[in-house]
Protein backbone atom coordinates (compact mmCIF):
# COMPACT_ATOMS: atom_id res chain seq x y z
CA UNK A 1 0.00 0.00 0.00
CA UNK A 2 1.09 3.40 -0.78
CA UNK A 3 1.34 5.65 2.19
CA UNK A 4 3.53 8.71 0.76
CA UNK A 5 1.32 12.27 0.63
CA UNK A 6 0.34 12.96 -2.69
CA UNK A 7 1.36 15.46 -5.29
CA UNK A 8 -1.90 17.64 -4.42
CA UNK A 9 -2.48 16.57 -0.20
CA UNK A 10 0.50 16.88 2.26
CA UNK A 11 -0.15 14.65 5.43
CA UNK A 12 -0.09 17.43 7.53
CA UNK A 13 -3.39 19.02 5.74
CA UNK A 14 -4.99 15.23 5.54
CA UNK A 15 -4.46 15.29 9.27
CA UNK A 16 -5.88 18.93 9.58
CA UNK A 17 -9.09 18.21 7.33
CA UNK A 18 -10.47 15.32 9.95
CA UNK A 19 -9.69 17.68 12.73
CA UNK A 20 -11.26 20.22 11.59
CA UNK A 21 -14.25 17.89 10.89
CA UNK A 22 -14.29 16.11 14.33
CA UNK A 23 -14.65 19.85 15.58
CA UNK A 24 -10.81 19.46 17.57
CA UNK A 25 -10.73 22.46 19.77
CA UNK A 26 -7.73 24.79 18.98
CA UNK A 27 -6.78 23.97 15.14
CA UNK A 28 -8.56 27.31 13.90
CA UNK A 29 -4.91 28.73 13.79
CA UNK A 30 -3.49 25.62 11.68
CA UNK A 31 -2.13 24.95 8.67
CA UNK A 32 -1.34 21.93 6.70
CA UNK A 33 2.62 22.63 6.60
CA UNK A 34 1.97 22.96 10.70
CA UNK A 35 1.36 19.23 10.54
CA UNK A 36 3.67 18.15 7.85
CA UNK A 37 6.66 17.17 10.03
CA UNK A 38 4.06 13.79 10.53
CA UNK A 39 4.29 12.83 7.08
CA UNK A 40 8.25 12.39 7.27
CA UNK A 41 7.44 9.40 9.52
CA UNK A 42 6.05 6.29 7.21
CA UNK A 43 4.04 4.88 10.32
CA UNK A 44 2.41 8.27 10.96
CA UNK A 45 1.74 8.40 6.99
CA UNK A 46 -0.26 5.01 7.09
CA UNK A 47 -1.93 6.21 10.69
CA UNK A 48 -3.06 9.90 8.90
CA UNK A 49 -4.11 7.53 5.94
CA UNK A 50 -6.56 4.91 7.68
CA UNK A 51 -7.61 7.96 9.88
CA UNK A 52 -8.85 10.07 6.42
CA UNK A 53 -10.34 7.38 4.98
CA UNK A 54 -12.36 5.93 8.16
CA UNK A 55 -13.52 9.24 9.86
CA UNK A 56 -16.97 9.32 9.19
CA UNK A 57 -17.79 13.73 9.79
CA UNK A 58 -21.71 12.74 10.34
CA UNK A 59 -21.00 11.05 13.32
CA UNK A 60 -19.58 13.66 15.19
CA UNK A 61 -21.96 15.98 17.64
CA UNK A 62 -22.41 19.10 16.76
CA UNK A 63 -22.77 21.66 19.60
CA UNK A 64 -26.17 21.74 19.92
CA UNK A 65 -26.54 18.28 19.75
CA UNK A 66 -23.83 17.95 22.16
CA UNK A 67 -25.63 20.60 25.03
CA UNK A 68 -29.08 18.30 23.64
CA UNK A 69 -27.32 15.06 24.83
CA UNK A 70 -26.28 16.79 28.21
CA UNK A 71 -29.93 18.31 29.22
CA UNK A 72 -31.24 14.62 28.37
CA UNK A 73 -28.91 12.61 30.10
CA UNK A 74 -30.02 10.89 33.16
CA UNK A 75 -28.01 11.29 36.50
CA UNK A 76 -25.34 8.77 36.70
CA UNK A 77 -25.44 5.59 38.87
CA UNK A 78 -24.54 6.12 42.02
CA UNK A 79 -24.30 4.51 45.87
CA UNK A 80 -26.35 1.08 46.21
CA UNK A 81 -26.96 1.08 41.85
CA UNK A 82 -23.36 1.76 40.68
CA UNK A 83 -22.68 -1.30 43.57
CA UNK A 84 -25.11 -3.77 42.15
CA UNK A 85 -24.34 -2.40 38.05
CA UNK A 86 -20.15 -3.38 39.00
CA UNK A 87 -21.14 -6.93 40.45
CA UNK A 88 -23.34 -7.39 37.75
CA UNK A 89 -20.05 -6.42 35.06
CA UNK A 90 -17.29 -7.93 37.48
CA UNK A 91 -19.49 -11.54 37.39
CA UNK A 92 -19.57 -11.38 33.62
CA UNK A 93 -17.33 -12.82 31.27
CA UNK A 94 -19.75 -11.86 27.64
CA UNK A 95 -18.06 -8.13 27.97
CA UNK A 96 -14.31 -8.98 28.03
CA UNK A 97 -12.91 -10.58 24.98
CA UNK A 98 -11.00 -13.73 25.87
CA UNK A 99 -8.02 -12.55 24.30
CA UNK A 100 -8.08 -10.25 26.99
CA UNK A 101 -9.12 -12.44 30.23
CA UNK A 102 -6.25 -14.51 29.01
CA UNK A 103 -3.29 -12.05 28.11
CA UNK A 104 -3.57 -9.58 31.19
CA UNK A 105 -4.43 -12.12 33.60
CA UNK A 106 -1.45 -10.80 35.45
CA UNK A 107 -2.33 -7.24 35.69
Amino acid sequence: MDTSPSESSSGGADLLSVLVSAGCPGVAGLRGEDLDWLAGDPQARQWIARLKTAFDPSCVLSEVEVDEWERRRGPALQGSELQQALQVTEGSTRLRPASFTSTHAHL
